[in-house]
């Protein structure tokens, strides 16, 4: 399993964005987790459609969240 540290930048219709969490340790104030997860996870961004409203509502931009990338089968 890989696990990833999101950030939620954005929710528009049905639609919620996330970007990797960046931090390096050279930053001012920089988080010792975000740091370890910028060093250690793959980085990029997540675009997600979500058509049940409730699952939509678990979402809140400027969040943070973890997403595991875990082998089917």
């Amino acid at each position: 399993m890989v696990r990833a540290k999101v950030n939620c930048t954005s929710k528009q219709g049905n639609e919620v964005k996330f970007t990797t969490v960046y931090e390096t340790a050279d930053q001012r104030g920089a988080d010792p987790e975000n740091v370890r997860f910028t060093q250690a996870t793959p980085w990029g961004e997540i675009r997600m459609g979500i058509d049940n409203p409730a699952a939509m509502e678990r979402f809140e931009v400027g969040r943070q969240y973890y997403v595991d990338f875990t082998p089917v089968g």
